[in-house]
């Protein structure tokens, strides 16, 4: 089960690249909508602590994705969508303890993400402020004149106090150019269905195979035509995969390569907001298996209308509690 304060997050190693610490910025106003209580659009300067990390993976579920060239995303996370957006195995320590220690009773958490095309650039906020259910946030890159030429993504996290309403919408502004507008989408659980199978050879076209044990190990995909599959001897996901009317369903696929028979995945649930995310968990049987590489195939049916405009997201618990992201292919 998924829960609103990220209290399993574990210790993984080398999971992804090291955070920055954190820098507090005080104001002498207060946080609130407004000085008298009345809830006025007026803006209020916000004290804020940050925490700056950077990684060439997906960080958070609807976050910028590690080839969006030139991207930025905002989002605030509240006591209602909580702090279970981000994707635990892509955290460093210091990040997971900035999470985990933010009070999401009395505490947002501003969320912003910007591309990097040098690991000189530095990226930082300079100002939040409240305007009703808006967070206007003011930030800075600073260019670097001599610096290696190498892509990545930094992730800014910010606690500012509660407001009395829940923030809809960020505005961030960079450099003192135009602001953009973020929507703040609090995910909602879509209806599905789902059927798994194992198997070494694709069930579709392009689909996960162990062919010589290369390529990737998790993957997902969409599919919208009965067409696209490949099913001799798969009587269940044959009877799955007919009983799916693709003129208002489609499939999402999520596979993983696993070592034996003992391992498959199982669907815990699925969310639409920004992206669609498929969760799935890792299940082991407490037996004895034959080292046999396969493949563990999910695959699930949803509703057409959940994709559209949407990329799909897979998130994968695995059996020590950390999670995985993959992104459909665009």
């Amino acid at each position: 089960m998924r829960t609103n304060r990220r209290t399993l997050l574990r210790t993984l190693g080398a999971a992804a690249l090291a955070g920055a610490a954190g820098c507090l910025a005080d104001t002498s106003s207060a946080p609130g909508d407004s000085p008298d209580g009345t809830g006025s659009d007026d803006p209020q300067d916000l004290s804020f602590e940050t925490h700056s990390y950077r990684a060439n993976t997906l960080v958070v579920e609807d976050g910028i994705a590690p080839d969006a060239t030139g991207d930025r995303y905002a989002t605030v996370l509240t006591e209602a969508n909580g702090a279970d957006q981000f994707v635990s195995g892509a955290l460093d320590d210091a990040t997971r303890t900035f999470v985990d220690e933010t009070d999401f009773a009395a505490q947002d958490l501003l969320v912003v993400q910007t591309y990097l095309s040098s690991i000189s650039t530095e990226f930082g906020l300079d100002s939040v402020a409240r305007a009703g259910t808006e967070l206007r946030v003011s930030a800075t890159i600073d260019e670097a004149d001599m610096g290696a030429q190498a892509v990545t993504y930094e992730t800014v996290l910010a606690r500012v106090e509660s407001g009395e309403r829940a923030p809809e919408t960020v505005s961030l502004g960079v450099g003192g150019g135009s602001p953009e507008t973020y929507a703040v989408e609090a995910p909602t659980s879509v209806d599905h269905e789902a059927v798994h199978a194992r198997h070494t050879g694709a069930l579709y076209d392009d689909g996960l195979t162990v062919s010589g044990g290369q390529g990737p190990h998790l993957r997902v995909r969409t599919l919208t035509s009965a067409d696209a599959f490949s099913l001799d001897g798969q009587s269940d996901v044959a009877a799955f995969v007919e009983g799916t009317d693709f003129a208002s369903q489609a499939i999402v696929a999520l596979e993983k390569q696993v070592p034996n028979a003992c391992e498959s995945l199982a669907a815990t649930t699925v969310e639409q907001g920004r992206r669609l995310r498929v969760h799935a968990a890792v299940e082991e049987k407490e037996s004895m298996c034959t080292q046999q590489v396969q493949i563990s195939s999910l695959l699930v049916r949803v509703p057409a209308e959940s994709l559209n405009g949407r990329t799909v997201a897979g998130v994968v618990t695995g059996t020590d509690g950390s999670e995985r992201a993959v992104l459909a292919r665009q």
